[in-house]
């Protein structure tokens, strides 16, 4: 996670795929660590917070996030496809933080 403003990032890693569960913990560890909650949330379309979008372009919450969500004072954002004004910083922000964490595994994989 990644506040707009002052760009201070919240990253937890786990060695297996994220589910909506894991998510929601992250959530909740970020809050904690940024000490509060921020207003809004924006996420890409991610199937770990949604499986659908429904005719009038809705999109539709796994029932995890959805329960979550009711239960926090945040408002979350669904970017569409391609909405560079929402996307393009947090993109190159996760591009960089992917490339740290290859190299750190490496690092590791050749010390190890």
């Amino acid at each position: 996670m990644i506040l707009e403003y002052s760009r201070y990032k919240f990253i937890w890693f786990q060695d297996k795929p994220f589910t909506s569960e894991n998510a929601v913990y992250a959530h909740e560890l970020a809050f904690r660590f940024f000490h509060g909650i921020p207003k809004f949330v924006i996420y890409d379309q991610d199937s770990v917070f949604l499986y659908d979008e429904n005719i009038g372009g809705d999109y539709l919450m796994t029932e995890v996030f959805n329960s979550y969500i009711k239960s926090r004072p945040f408002k979350p954002v669904f970017c569409r496809k391609a909405d560079p004004r929402k996307q393009g910083g947090e993109n190159r922000e996760r591009g960089q933080i992917c490339q740290t964490e290859l190299s750190i595994k490496q690092v590791i994989q050749q010390s190890g």
